[in-house]
């Protein structure tokens, strides 16, 4: 039922794409160390922490090619608030990094449960259930070495 719903919504998609006549060449993403994040982003403003993040983007990808590439609040070279709003591949890009985040948050959730079955699922949302979940999981991380720096994001 769930993937005939993906399924259905992915033609949409498409059908939009190919009206609007974009064509996805290729979704990639990479996965920043939160220790490494830390250190970065210590004492830096959203804009810094943004700006932090697009130097890292364009380092890491835009030295293999030459296309636009589309980003949360920017399309190519320009900052366009909400362009997530009026610019489709600019939506397509930020629904695409929430759906990696929660895959991993998901992977997260079902590795410390095979640990702890009792530990609750949770967003990784800084919500109360997330706080709960961080204490919780304090003894089981320092059992498999993974200490907090390389766990929790500050910002």
């Amino acid at each position: 039922e769930e993937i005939e719903k993906i399924k259905k919504e992915a033609e949409i998609l498409q059908k939009k794409m190919k009206k609007m006549k974009i064509k996805l060449l290729k979704i990639k993403s990479f996965i920043i160390c939160p220790l490494e994040f830390n250190q970065k982003t210590k004492n830096q403003s959203k804009i810094q922490l943004e700006l932090f993040f697009i130097k890292k983007i364009e380092k890491k990808f835009l030295k293999e090619s030459s296309k636009v590439l589309f980003l949360c609040d920017r399309v190519g070279k320009n900052f366009i608030k909400k362009a997530d709003r009026s610019h489709f591949p600019v939506a397509l890009s930020s629904i695409f990094g929430k759906y990696l985040r929660e895959i991993f948050i998901k992977k997260q959730n079902q590795f410390f449960q095979k640990i702890c079955p009792s530990i609750r699922l949770v967003s990784g949302y800084r919500d109360h259930l997330t706080k709960k979940f961080i204490k919780e999981t304090q003894k089981i991380r320092e059992k498999i070495n993974l200490p907090d720096v390389c766990f929790l994001r500050k910002k």
